[in-house]
């Protein structure tokens, strides 16, 4: 297993059965664990916001190579002709990735270790 999906799958088996952890805690101990749940749920958080730029990020930098695919002064590329290279398709997509990037920035704006 990875060591990053550790937190994770102890985030998922302590959701499954918080009932049977923390059975017969002293107060204590429950708030102890109540805080661990706290940090992975925020582990988690951190860990889909990662993930989710980490995609965009690459599906930005694919659209990147097909927008330098149409520069005619690069030999060959004068014979690739496909609708999906468009300038009117590019601009499309483009404007899709710029507007999943600013909601993840309005999503982000009260987290503070973004």
């Amino acid at each position: 297993m990875d060591v990053y999906h550790q937190p994770m799958t102890a985030l998922a088996n302590g959701r499954r059965s918080w009932k049977a952890i923390t059975a017969g805690l002293s107060p204590e101990e429950l708030a102890d664990f109540e805080k661990a749940m706290e940090n992975l749920e925020l582990y988690e958080r951190v860990w889909d916001l990662f993930e989710y730029s980490t995609g965009l990020s690459d599906n930005i930098q694919n659209l990147e190579l097909r927008i330098t695919s149409n520069n005619p002064i690069v030999p060959m590329n004068i014979y690739r002709k496909s609708e999906a290279a468009s300038p009117d398709w590019l601009m499309g997509e483009l404007e899709i990735y710029l507007e999943a990037y600013y909601d993840l920035i309005d999503q982000c704006k009260e987290f503070p270790d973004w």
